[in-house]
């Protein structure tokens, strides 16, 4: 079946303001009793009590670099089986590995398939445009963002304005280069309305104050 993931980037957030970011999220998640206070990616990850738990059988050196990984690495476990703002905890996978929430910070970048947006609008002429047309200047945009931060900018065959890809209308399941994001593995949709007592993407969304993109799918 795969694992579950909704995973929340924030693409206008800058480097030097995802520490911040990050902070004011996690202390909301924390009062709302959404996640507990402990990092353990271990156990999140992994479904290990420890780092020194973690491929057991693997090869040492492959052993070595994953607990090496899992030592810088930033993840939180769920407390809505018995928090106060989920409703029916039946509709958890309690024995699912992964399983709480993970926070990465540094470039990174998701949605670079053609067939991961489908449709471009120009925000100057609103042009609409395939991705057959626009994902080369993204995908030639990959190297910048990584190396110095900076973000595509698409040029429109149409009008011939060069905008921000953040300016730009996307159709489809997204696209995202984002110095911050947040993935909840394996928990039921924080749109579930039979699951939550609250909105936790409304709640991050204020946290941030910050435009917020979110993606869902199985791995």
């Amino acid at each position: 079946m795969g694992e579950a993931y909704e995973t929340f980037t924030f693409p206008h957030v800058a480097p030097d303001r995802s520490a911040a970011v990050k902070d004011r999220l996690l202390q909301a998640l924390w009062a709302a009793e959404i996640v507990a206070r402990e990092n353990a990616p271990a156990r999140v990850l992994w479904g290990a009590a420890r780092i020194e738990d973690v491929l057991p059988e693997a090869e040492p050196e492959t052993r070595a670099e994953k607990q090496a990984k899992l030592r810088t690495a930033e993840a939180y476990p769920p407390l809505p089986f018995y928090g106060p703002n989920s409703l029916d905890t039946r509709l958890w996978p309690m024995q699912a590995v992964p399983l709480g929430l993970e926070v990465t910070q540094g470039p990174s970048v998701s949605g670079l398939e053609f067939d991961d947006v489908d449709g471009f609008t120009c925000p100057s002429c609103a042009g609409s445009l395939g991705p057959d047309r626009m994902m080369p200047q993204v995908l030639d945009g990959i190297g910048g963002f990584f190396e110095h931060g900076t973000h595509p900018v698409l040029t429109c065959p149409l009008c011939h304005a060069a905008q921000d890809w953040r300016d730009w209308r996307l159709d489809g399941p997204g696209l995202s280069f984002t110095h911050l994001g947040l993935t909840f593995w394996n928990w039921p949709s924080l749109d579930a309305p039979d699951c939550w007592r609250l909105d936790v993407p409304a709640l991050m969304s204020r946290a941030a104050a910050s435009p917020m993109l979110r993606f869902a799918g199985k791995l």
